[in-house]
């Protein structure tokens, strides 16, 4: 199963300019994943030209989506799945949030015959209260069947989610850095994929026309 996580500001281009979901669309066609955690994304809301971004994505890929907005204000804005392949069962984490109110979709999805348990999240950029909802996403997703999969923008370190994944038995993928701030040099790496009762075997980090985050990728056995 290969998947991608990726933050995609309401596709808006780097470093500047009005929100694009083709482009948004046409990177993700080339990653050519079967699971897509995609976070900061807009349901008709003005500053994205009201378009409905998590349908146009779902279906210009095939996928079925599975969408939680986490803010409801002129249209909506959260995060979501885009599955080629069966969503079984879905469900939405509530994580709170200081300013802004974060959430987790986990869902049981079927891929090439194999039945995956896969969690999107994008916690909160205060350090404390994102570990603090890392470990509430842990929980839950231990409450489902492996192999089991957590992706997403986690605003934190690789430093600062290793003792939360090692004590549940996760592997996090390590790479390049993922987050630009709108700067020419990628500097920090916080989107990640965290695995437990399966093999990575590539993993590889997509810098992109749009969003001030790159794409995650990671092909898993």
């Amino acid at each position: 199963m290969r998947v991608v996580t990726w933050n995609i500001q309401h596709a808006r281009p780097n470093p500047d300019g009005q929100p694009d979901v083709a482009a948004a669309l046409a990177v993700l066609r080339s990653i050519d994943a079967d699971v897509c955690a995609l976070q900061e994304l807009d349901r008709h809301r003005r500053r994205s030209g009201g378009v409905d971004q998590p349908a146009d994505l779902a279906a210009g890929l095939g996928g079925q989506l599975v969408f939680a907005p986490t803010v409801r204000r002129g249209g909506e804005y959260g995060i979501g799945l885009v599955v080629r392949g069966t969503v079984h069962e879905a469900s939405v984490i509530d994580l709170g949030g200081t300013r802004e109110p974060r959430a987790a979709v986990v869902a049981s999805v079927e891929v090439a015959g194999r039945i995956w348990t896969v969690g999107c999240t994008h916690l909160s950029r205060r350090r404390s209260c994102a570990q603090d909802q890392l470990v509430s996403v842990l929980d839950a997703l231990a409450g489902w069947p492996g192999p089991r999969v957590l992706l997403g923008d986690l605003n934190l370190v690789p430093g600062e989610v290793l003792p939360w994944s090692t004590a549940e038995g996760y592997h996090l993928v390590d790479g390049s850095p993922t987050h630009s701030t709108r700067r020419a040099r990628v500097t920090r790496r916080i989107d990640h994929l965290l695995v437990q009762g399966a093999t990575v075997t590539t993993a590889s980090v997509h810098r992109a026309p749009v969003s001030d985050h790159c794409a995650v990728v990671a092909d898993l056995r």
